[in-house]
């Protein structure tokens, strides 16, 4: 996963402003690419799904995992945060 090096190359780039390196450029594109084609399937298949099909107990051990996923575990209060309930 390039996760960690995202996370690097943005506190760089927050703490000491300058221009990304071509490759750093790349990187970076790449990963919004790729997280954004992960969203549109995620919310347009999965959670539909999901919402028709699961407990409302499994919804809850979704919405942890995927908040545990994407560091957000802990930031976002237990009240339906990402909607999937």
């Amino acid at each position: 996963t390039v996760v960690p090096q995202v996370r690097q190359d943005l506190k760089r780039l927050l703490s000491s402003p300058s221009a990304l390196k071509k490759g750093e450029r790349r990187m970076l594109t790449d990963f919004a690419n790729q997280t954004r084609r992960h969203l549109i399937v995620e919310n347009a298949i999965i959670l539909p799904i999901a919402r028709a099909r699961l407990s409302t107990a499994d919804l809850d051990l979704l919405r942890q995992g995927m908040l545990e996923r994407r560091g957000l575990h802990g930031l976002i209060g237990d009240e339906n945060a990402d909607g999937l309930t």
